[in-house]
């Protein structure tokens, strides 16, 4: 029983293989049964297994106590801390003072938020009610209009399609001073109006001091809102309280008053965020803060930007489809979220190997849209096939590796694959690059 080294989607990962040989699959654990060994004869005791699981486990360990970031260089947070610490720091702006069970509560809601998943509504659903369990918030402001602010905030700075909020902080205390700084800069531009169109409709002048704070909660509440949300906006007015005429007129020509969503007026506040905190940083290292934004733009540029590799299909013949084969830390839906350098055609392919989750992902290009095909052909189960060829047939072409030790993909013909790789089954050594020689086009 050996453990070694063997290619993982284009990179090196360290995974089990196997050199003894028999006829004989059903000793494998059945979990396991459906795993694409390549060309190896496997047969291994359930014992064996798991003592090789033990080993591997222990190597991995070791490597990640022996791996240390290189001194003076700070560790970006991930999606979910950003996240975390994003929703801290709103918490603290809408209820002040807390106590320490409020203070806990926050917390956990926070990590709560960092782990919730889901599309659209459903999202928000979730985050809403995890903020109407702490106490004195939910109390005080509606908590839809509380999760929206959260979410709509670490949309704009973290975008699936963007790894920027990654290099931006490294501390919970950043993303604090980061914050306050953006509604700072809001208040000084679109945010002093509608906090003066508000301020109008008081009841008394003398109570707009003691409750500015409060004021400029709403304005920051109904900011973010979106235009649609019109009884969210009548609750946010109506949670202030101070107001004689109907909250529904006020909320509507508050939002009339301000052209302009927050959402939209994100970028340009950001740009005014940054250039002074670019400016800061400059001036303490004595560098010129344009010169590092602009390298720091070409990098990223750089980084998210992959080149796709042309890949035959058949011997002598003109087929090609295009393979971009991706390593990165971000959790994505699709494709979409990343930069292709090139546009993808039917047929085309892209695997993502995600180090810091240890998982693999592939999808197939279709028309006009993507899909995942990860169990597929990770597996190599042969049930996915180029949709530009007969998707029945013995000239249909199916997806499966070109190589015994490692995933680069290929479209075969049907006999082709039926020949390569069975677990736990004696199969002939054949590449199939020499098999599809010999075949031809069919």
């Amino acid at each position: 029983m050996q453990i070694s080294t063997v290619n993982l989607i284009g990179h090196d990962q360290t995974v089990m293989s196997y050199e003894n040989q028999s006829t004989d699959g059903d000793v494998l654990p059945a979990d396991l049964r459906r795993v694409n060994f390549s060309l190896r004869n496997v047969r291994d005791t359930v014992i064996q297994w798991n003592r090789a699981s033990v080993l591997l486990a222990r190597q991995n360990e070791a490597e990640r106590h022996s791996t240390r970031a290189p001194e003076g260089k700070k560790t970006p947070l991930d999606r979910r801390d950003v996240l975390n610490e994003i929703a801290l720091a709103i918490f603290a702006e809408y209820q002040g003072h807390s106590t320490q069970e409020q203070q806990q509560e926050q917390q956990q809601a926070s990590k709560l938020l960092s782990l919730i998943e889901g599309a659209g509504d459903q999202r928000l659903k979730l985050a809403t009610s995890t903020i109407q369990s702490i106490n004195g918030l939910a109390a005080r402001w509606p908590a839809r209009a509380i999760a929206q602010h959260i979410i709509r905030f670490f949309d704009f700075l973290c975008p699936e399609e963007s790894t920027g909020c990654f290099e931006k902080f490294t501390t919970g205390d950043e993303i604090v001073d980061y914050i306050k700084a953006f509604h700072a800069n809001f208040f000084d531009g679109p945010g002093s109006k509608l906090e003066g169109v508000l301020k109008s409709f008081c009841t008394g002048q003398g109570q707009v001091e003691l409750s500015s704070n409060d004021i400029r909660q709403v304005c920051l509440l109904l900011a973010i809102v979106p235009a649609e949300e019109t009884e969210l906006s009548v609750a946010i007015v109506s949670a202030l309280g101070i107001f004689s005429l109907p909250p529904e007129a006020i909320a509507n020509g508050v939002r009339t008053s301000m052209k302009d969503n927050m959402v939209e007026l994100f970028p340009s506040i950001q740009v005014k965020v940054e250039q002074i905190s670019s400016a800061s940083t400059a001036n303490r290292k004595g560098k010129s803060s344009s010169a590092r934004r602009s390298a720091s733009s070409a990098s990223a540029r750089k980084r998210l930007s992959y080149k796709g590799k042309v890949l035959g299909i058949g011997k002598g013949t003109s087929k090609s489809f295009r393979w971009w084969n991706i390593v990165s830390d971000k959790r994505v839906d699709s494709p979409q979220a990343f930069s292709l350098a090139e546009a993808p055609n039917p047929g085309d392919l892209v695997c993502q190997w995600n180090p810091k989750m240890s998982t693999a992902r592939a999808w197939l290009r279709r028309a006009g849209s993507w899909e995942d095909i990860s169990t597929a052909y990770l597996t190599n189960d042969g049930s996915v096939v180029h949709p530009s060829f007969p998707l029945e047939g013995e000239s249909r072409r199916i997806l499966t590796y070109a190589h015994t030790g490692s995933r680069v993909p290929s479209y075969v013909l049907p006999k082709t694959y039926a020949k390569k790789l069975k677990v736990g089954f004696d199969v002939p050594d054949v590449d199939i690059e020499e098999e599809e020689e010999q075949e031809g086009e069919e």
